[in-house]
């Protein structure tokens, strides 16, 4: 059984015709499968989650936590609204 290498394709949503025609090369061979991997711009990849992002979670029913971030979002900082009352709290 001959392996053949991988063929990386980058496409985008509104430009998929490369895509459809290896979709369509491998269902005609009957063989082989393809993997899709969305690719995220850098500036929307999500912060990673803070020190206290546990009280986002213990507190998420509230709506507060919910509110809060989308204000940070809005302000186009990089905080999580857990964080911030987390230490909104420890400072207090």
């Amino acid at each position: 059984m001959s392996r053949t290498r991988p063929t990386l394709l980058a496409f985008r949503a509104h430009d998929d015709a490369d895509l459809l025609a290896g979709m369509a090369s491998i269902r005609a061979s009957g063989s082989g499968w393809i993997n899709i991997e969305p690719v995220i711009e850098e500036e929307n990849v999500p912060p990673e989650p803070g020190p206290f992002a546990f009280l986002g979670d213990f507190v998420s029913w509230l709506g507060v936590m919910r509110r809060l971030q989308e204000y940070i979002v809005q302000a186009n900082l990089k905080y999580r609204a857990a964080d911030v009352v987390g230490l909104s709290i420890a400072l207090a």
